[in-house]
């Protein structure tokens, strides 16, 4: 399972980075669009239809890595196939992601595409790895050139098109890269939490912008929980106030942050001296091959250091137990659309 574990993380991101038949298609002849709330993933497939023969296929959209690596992948394998064999794997894929992992199952039998078996550990991403597989389907039943949303959710709030002022500095979703976006790039901004931006360029880079740099799009440069944090003698009242800090940093494709999120799995305030305080923080990932766990520990880090008092920090990134969909409190559940 490792060295699935590895290939998948591999295959994932070289997708993501690099996906293959990306981009609208003019003489489609079935289209469908769909659409996640949990990321905020839109992926629009085209298919050009000769007879039952899929004769090309393509994608464009934006989304978390996940959901843009299976669009591409899909892409790949059924280029060439019968509407039957797609509705075949279809259905393969489907079973793959959702069902009980079988034992004697062959993972040849279902080539690259099984590395995709991965997203079984993140029960909250499988939506996202089946998105553009239900977008394909609904595109096959869709009547010439009618686009319809698939049934993975309805839009979120609409994006704002921003133009950047000036060159910034910007961190890439979800590899967690830094790169310079160039003055006069266009984008949009679809989350706007905390005291962060995530965007995607008109180059189709999703991309976080912190908030001393909000400016670069126009905006306000927010305030910071250090602004309203007070000294304390009371351990308990310096513990809210990290929990607090810690609501304030979010993932950058989901709109609920990491504290409301089940993301922070211990937080302890211990007493060194008068109004000083060791801070102990234990954090995990909504999937350990999110290239932005080292991103959000140093915001953590960086926020929670600033609070007036906090001597000695310790942020530990972990993994056991695993995350998943079940830890997300009902309120989190109801502002991603899951109940």
């Amino acid at each position: 399972m490792s060295e699935l574990r590895e290939l998948y993380q591999e295959v994932i991101l070289d997708h993501n980075k690099n996906p293959r038949n990306f981009g609208r298609m003019e003489d489609a002849n079935r289209t469908s669009e769909g659409r996640n709330p949990l990321c905020g993933d839109e992926i629009k497939v085209y298919i050009k239809l000769d007879g039952d023969t899929i004769e090309d296929i393509r994608f464009e959209g934006r989304g978390c890595a996940i959901s843009k690596a299976s669009a591409s992948m899909m892409t790949m394998t059924l280029k060439g196939k019968t509407t039957d064999e797609a509705e075949q794997l279809f259905q393969s894929v489907h079973d793959m992601l959702t069902g009980e992992p079988d034992p004697d199952a062959d993972p040849e039998a279902m080539g690259r595409l099984a590395v995709l078996s991965g997203v079984r550990e993140f029960p909250v991403r499988v939506k996202c790895a089946s998105l553009g597989w239900h977008a394909m389907r609904a595109a096959l039943n869709s009547e010439r050139r009618r686009s319809r949303p698939s049934r993975q959710g309805e839009m979120m709030e609409s994006s704002e098109t921003v133009k950047f002022t000036r060159d910034c500095e910007v961190i890439q979703v979800p590899s967690g890269d830094r790169l310079t976006i160039k003055e006069g790039t266009n984008a949009l901004i679809t989350q706007s939490l905390g005291d962060t931006y995530t965007l995607v360029t008109s180059n189709g880079d999703m991309v976080r912008v912190t908030g001393r740099d909000a400016d670069a799009i126009g905006k306000p440069i927010p305030e910071s929980p250090v602004d309203t944090a007070v000294s304390t003698e009371d351990p308990e009242e310096m513990e809210e106030q990290v929990w607090d800090t810690l609501r304030t940093c979010y993932d950058p494709e989901i709109p609920v942050n990491i504290a409301d999120l089940g993301l922070v799995y211990r937080c302890e305030v211990s007493s060194l001296e008068e109004k000083q305080y060791r801070v102990e923080i234990d954090m995990t990932l909504t999937a350990p091959a999110c290239g932005m766990g080292d991103v959000l520990k140093a915001e953590i880090e960086t926020k929670v250091a600033e609070l007036p008092g906090v001597k000695e920090l310790d942020v530990q990134l972990v993994f056991d137990p695993p995350w998943d969909f079940h830890m997300i409190p009902d309120a989190a559940k109801l502002t991603l659309g899951m109940m």
